[in-house]
């Protein structure tokens, strides 16, 4: 399952049986600690869709890493 899922909806799908893993593709636009964000219960940054297919480095490598995630 996928689509616009947080953690916490994912799992609930996990949980009843009604999904047999869960995805997280635009999560990780905004979040590439998104699986540290998920296992330490930190939001998530919220996406800038404008800036992509630019081709420019904005809104891909400069979000924020959650507070104490390593650089």
């Amino acid at each position: 399952a996928n689509n616009m899922l947080s953690a916490e909806k994912g799992r609930a799908l996990l949980e009843a049986g009604r999904a047999d893993a869960i995805s997280f593709g635009r999560a990780f636009i905004a979040n590439p600690d998104l699986v540290a964000r998920i296992r330490d219960g930190q939001a998530p940054s919220k996406p800038d869709f404008t800036p992509l297919y630019t081709g420019a480095g904005k809104g891909f490598i400069d979000y924020p890493k959650a507070e104490g995630t390593p650089a």
